[in-house]
């Protein structure tokens, strides 16, 4: 059996790298975010809250090296 190296390699950007936001004309988003259920207990949600404001939790997006070469071309 052999491992070759895949033909698309799929890389991780976050928050402050080139094209994290997505932009349109009248919009601006971030790629990826953490979303926090209503559901969720509230020591929990405060927790998640304060490693976030601490560094300890940030928000990543996976893209493939295409989408990440189109998104550099079109900024």
């Amino acid at each position: 059996m052999f491992i070759t190296e895949p033909k698309i390699k799929i890389r991780r950007i976050k928050h402050g790298d080139p094209g994290f936001k997505i932009k349109t004309d009248i919009q601006l988003c971030d790629r990826a975010a953490i979303d926090i259920s209503l559901d969720c207990p509230k020591n929990v949600r405060e927790t998640i809250i304060w490693a976030w404001n601490n560094g300890y939790l940030e928000a990543v997006a996976h893209v493939t090296e295409p989408e990440l070469t189109f998104i550099g071309l079109t900024q």
